[in-house]
């Protein structure tokens, strides 16, 4: 078993500790999955040798990767969620005495359009 399986396995142990939901715990084992595939098709080769650096590859590795499910690109939500996956296992590898690694990004926030707020006459016209 290598040292990503051993880590992933811990992590997953560590959410449910900490009280994630179970939604959480499942999508942030499967994001770090991805982050740890990922890094097998790069140069590093242990979780110590993670950075800023790579964090920021890896953040525009998923800004240009297509969706699997559907046409075009990953939505800014899930790289969010991806990116915030990240620092629970920084964390984790924090608390474990595993080494830590800072991951400094501006993320954007999801846009949001104006709401439009009918009337209440608005609402009974349409009825």
């Amino acid at each position: 078993m290598d040292i990503y399986n051993i880590l992933t396995e811990g992590f997953a142990r560590w959410l449910v500790t900490m009280g994630y939901a179970d939604s959480t715990v499942y999508a942030s084992v499967l994001y770090v999955s991805d982050f740890f595939s990922w890094l097998g098709e790069s140069t590093v080769n242990e979780p110590g040798e993670i950075d800023n650096r790579v964090i920021i590859s890896y953040h525009r590795y998923l800004q240009r990767r297509k969706n699997r499910r559907m046409p075009g690109g990953l939505s800014n939500n899930y790289i969010i969620s991806n990116i915030n996956a990240l620092k629970r296992l920084s964390r984790y590898l924090h608390e474990s005495g595993r080494g830590t690694f800072e991951i400094d990004l501006q993320l954007r926030a999801a846009a949001t359009g104006e709401k439009t707020i009918l009337s209440q006459d608005a609402v009974k016209a349409m009825y």
